[in-house]
C-alpha cells in the first residue's frame, strides 16, 4: 500500500534521521519543510508525486519548491525511499538533490544492484537532454549503458559478420573464430565518456616496440570488436528518446607507430585494422546495435549526425564525421530528422 510522504515522516525515527541534515534544519526542520512543500506530502499515488515534482520550476533564489521537494525525498533513508516511493522517484531524487546526499544515495543504491559510477553517468546523459532530469530518463540511460557491458554475450557475432561481408567475400568458420566482442568501459572522462583503461590484451599488445593502441569512448560503455586479439572497431551507443538505441560512436581503431628511440617525437605511422578489410564495418556496427536494441525491447536504432558529435570528444573532425556517420546512415537507408540525426526501425534492420 502506498504511503504518502507525510505519512512516512510520521515515524519519529525517520523524522529524526531527516532533521540531522543542515539544509533541512535551516528550513525550520522537517515539519516546516513539509508545510512549505504544499500538497506534496499528501499526494496519494506514486504517479501523482512524479507528475508534481517533474512540473516544479528550475532552481533559483526565489523558487525553492524543487530543491525543497528533493530535500524531503532525499532525507528519507534510501531503503524507505525505494520501497515506499519506488525507483523512478528515487532516481528523480538522485538527479535533483544538489546537496551532498546525492553521493550517499548513489552509494546506497549499490545495495539495490546499481553501479554508482554508471548511475552518475546516466544522470549526466539525462541532464544533457534536460537539465531538470526525469527519474525515468536516468533509469533509461542506466539500463542501456549497463546493457552495453553485457551485450557481447547476447550478440550473434558470426551472423552479423556474415551479413556484413563485402560482396563476393566468404568468411570461413576458422576466420570467423578470429573475431571477438569485448565490453569497454570509460574510466576517465569529463562527462560520460573517456579513456578505456582496461581491455583484453592491452599490456601484451602495447609491449611491442614502437606500436601503441589507445581506446577512447564517446559513451560511458561500449563494445570493442577484436581480430586476432587486436582492437579493430569501437561501438558506443546510448538511449535516445523512449524507444531508440542511438549509435554515437562507430570508430575504426588504428595502432600508432612511434620511434622507439625517441617516442616524444610523435606518431610516425599508422597500422590499419586489417580485420575490417573484408567487412562493411558500418553495416556491422548497425547490425550489432540492432541486436542490442532487440534485447532491450527498443523499436529503433539511431545514428548521431556527424555535425552533432560533441567537439570536445570528437575522434575525427566534423567533415570526416559527416562523411562517416551521415554517409553511412544515408547508404543504409536511415531516415533523417529535423536535428539531422538518423533513425530506422529495428525490424527493418534485422529483416
Amino acid at each position: 500500500m502506498f504511503r504518502t510522504v507525510a505519512e512516512i515522516y510520521e515515524d519519529p525515527d525517520i523524522r529524526s534521521h531527516a532533521n540531522r541534515f543542515q539544509d533541512v534544519c535551516n528550513d525550520g526542520g522537517i515539519e516546516q519543510c513539509l508545510e512549505k512543500a504544499g500538497h506534496l506530502g499528501g499526494l496519494a499515488t506514486e504517479s501523482a508525486v512524479i507528475s508534481y515534482v517533474e512540473s516544479l520550476p528550475d532552481y533559483n533564489f526565489r523558487q525553492q519548491d524543487r530543491p525543497r521537494a528533493a530535500r524531503l525525498l532525499g532525507c528519507l533513508p534510501t531503503h524507505i525511499l525505494v520501497r515506499d516511493l519506488g525507483m523512478p522517484l528515487t532516481a528523480w531524487t538522485y538527479g535533483n538533490d544538489r546537496e551532498h546526499r546525492a553521493t550517499s544515495l548513489a552509494e546506497d543504491l549499490a545495495e539495490e544492484g546499481f553501479d554508482p559510477d554508471l548511475l552518475s553517468k546516466a544522470k549526466t546523459l539525462a541532464m544533457v537532454e534536460n537539465m531538470l532530469p526525469r527519474g525515468n530518463d536516468i533509469l533509461k540511460h542506466n539500463r542501456v549503458i549497463e546493457a552495453m557491458l553485457g551485450a557481447h554475450e547476447i550478440v550473434d557475432l558470426p551472423g552479423a559478420l556474415q551479413r556484413s561481408a563485402l560482396p563476393d567475400v566468404k568468411l570461413s568458420p576458422s576466420r570467423l573464430d578470429r573475431y571477438a566482442l569485448h565490453p569497454l568501459r570509460a574510466t576517465k572522462g569529463f562527462w560520460s565518456d573517456g579513456l578505456v583503461n582496461e581491455w583484453p590484451g592491452k599490456e601484451k599488445l602495447n609491449a611491442r616496440d614502437g606500436l601503441r593502441y589507445k581506446l577512447w569512448l564517446d559513451t560511458p560503455t561500449g563494445l570493442g570488436l577484436f581480430y586476432k586479439g587486436v582492437p579493430q572497431l569501437e561501438i558506443g551507443a546510448v538511449a535516445h528518446g523512449d524507444d531508440e538505441l542511438q549509435v554515437k560512436q562507430m570508430q575504426r581503431v588504428y595502432g600508432k607507430y612511434y620511434d622507439p628511440a625517441n617516442p616524444k617525437n610523435g606518431v610516425t605511422g599508422l597500422k590499419a585494422p586489417r580485420g575490417l578489410m573484408p567487412l562493411d564495418w558500418q553495416k556491422l556496427t548497425v547490425d550489432i546495435a540492432a541486436q542490442v536494441a532487440t534485447q532491450l525491447h527498443l523499436e529503433n536504432v539511431g545514428i548521431l549526425a556527424g555535425e552533432n558529435i560533441p567537439s570536445r570528444t570528437a575522434h575525427i573532425d566534423e567533415q570526416k564525421a559527416v562523411e562517416a556517420y551521415d554517409g553511412a546512415a544515408a547508404r543504409l537507408t536511415f531516415n533523417r530528422d529535423e536535428q539531422g540525426n538518423w533513425h530506422k526501425p529495428v525490424v527493418d534492420l534485422l529483416a
